[in-house]
């Protein structure tokens, strides 16, 4: 076991030697407690101040004698706690369980007597204190005696029935477990409890990973299928093989990048729907994972669970729109046709549409009319100039579910076929990075 010397003892040792360096003649005889403040069948604490005013100083010297004191038997909790879980165990849980013993020990400490005090003004105020070691385990026993009772209110009422839905088990298992965790008490605390038999912890660790084994979710469907854009609904159970209730336990469901894309909760027969009334923001094959954490805290889970959380995987194949296209030109002269062109801007900034062939009047469809212009000639020899825009909308069922206008662009030719054609290419440019026209198309779908 490693010896720890608390920051206080070390100052004792300190001004203990320097203290021998003082004249006899200056200061009053020291006390044997000042070299040597073991005492048989107590814990001991000695603390000192000297800023020149000794009422001051002796509250001072008092509060770090009894700090002292309580880092004492802090020192020997920890070295049995690090003793006892060293085989499973690192260095920061280590770290963990001193500071919450030195919390609780500091809390909890009390019926310290004050046996001497001792002064010299160049040493200043020194207190020595003392507490039974009897005392001591005395309120251990009893802190142990209130823990126990707690542990035991919040397990007893849902562990001795069946009829306790499994969300509240794992509730009140989990409350209990941080007890238990949130004292250096709870860390060896044994008794019987509903079933539960030896060391709590450890028993309340097997039952929820006994629980967490007995589940499964089973999707109703491996694979579904649907359209970008519509709802959809995926529907499953959580099954246990104790029968337990699982009501108002939550189910969430991970798409893309594994980030969550709906949630609910089950309903008392341990059925679900998970809904998505946007559907996912682009289509495609997905593999999604459904997975419940049962309701169990990130800050306890990694602690308590060893066993896996159920989940489930299906395919979502989401389809693309099947949409029509109509283009119209007005007022243009070109020899070549664009209608391609258009089609291949659309397609390629990521739009989930399938073209297909139009004519019909229902369903969804791309609407786009070019409109060409041509500016005066000013000059004789002048480039011939003309300008052109975009009014593009789309419509579902005969109803304009978007409209949008382009900006106005302009070129010129040596004659009309070239000046159209050329401000045909850069405004089929502008609607390409037009980045205002593809996600107004992408909200409204």
């Amino acid at each position: 076991m490693r010896t720890v010397l608390s920051s206080i003892g070390l100052s004792f040792l300190a001004l203990i030697f320097l203290s021998s360096c003082v004249s006899t003649s200056e200061c009053p005889p020291q006390p044997g407690w000042m070299r040597s403040p073991e005492l048989p069948g107590y814990y001991v604490g000695v603390g000192s101040a000297d800023t020149g005013n000794p009422a001051e100083d002796r509250h001072t010297a008092e509060a770090r004698a009894r700090a002292d004191l309580a880092s004492r038997i802090s020192v020997q909790i920890s070295g049995d706690m690090t003793v006892r879980t060293q085989d499973d165990s690192d260095g920061d849980y280590s770290q963990e369980v001193e500071e919450l013993v030195q919390q609780s020990v500091e809390k909890n400490i009390k019926d310290i007597q004050t046996v001497d005090t001792y002064y010299c003004s160049s040493l200043g105020t020194w207190v020595y204190v003392r507490l039974s070691r009897q005392r001591w385990e005395d309120i251990q026993t009893e802190r142990r005696r209130e823990l126990l009772s707690r542990v035991r209110d919040l397990l007893e009422p849902v562990l001795k029935g069946r009829s306790s839905p499994l969300s509240q088990r794992l509730d009140r298992l989990v409350r209990a477990f941080e007890l238990l965790q949130d004292s250096p008490l709870g860390f060896e605390l044994e008794a019987e409890i509903a079933g539960l038999s030896g060391n709590l912890s450890d028993g309340i660790k097997n039952e929820v990973n006994r629980q967490v084994g007995e589940l499964r979710l089973i999707p109703e469907k491996s694979e579904y299928r649907s359209q970008y854009g519509s709802p959809i609904e995926i529907r499953g159970r959580l099954e246990s093989t104790s029968g337990a209730g699982l009501d108002r336990l939550p189910i969430e469901m991970y798409g893309p990048e594994n980030l969550s894309v709906a949630s609910t909760v089950t309903d008392g027969d341990g059925s679900f729907v998970l809904r998505m009334p946007e559907g996912l923001p682009r289509a495609g094959d997905f593999k999604m994972r459904l997975s419940t954490n049962l309701g169990i805290p990130d800050r306890v889970r990694g602690t308590i669970l060893s066993t896996a959380l159920p989940m489930a995987e299906i395919d979502l194949r989401l389809s693309r729109i099947p949409v029509g296209m109509s283009l119209e030109i007005r007022n243009a002269a070109v020899s070549r046709g664009v209608e391609e062109e258009v089609r291949a801007l659309f397609a390629e900034n990521g739009l989930p549409f399938d073209f297909v062939e139009s004519g019909n009047d229902g369903g969804t469809k791309l609407r786009v009319v070019i409109f060409v212009e041509n500016f005066p000639r000013v000059m004789e020899n002048a480039p011939l100039m003309a300008q052109a825009w975009a009014v593009v909308s789309l419509e579902q069922n005969g109803t304009v579910l978007y409209s949008y206008e382009s900006e106005t662009v302009k070129d010129g030719g040596i004659d009309q076929n070239q000046s159209h054609s050329r401000v045909l290419t850069k405004l089929l440019q502008s609607l390409r990075v037009d980045e205002e026209l593809f996600e107004g198309l992408s909200t409204v779908l």
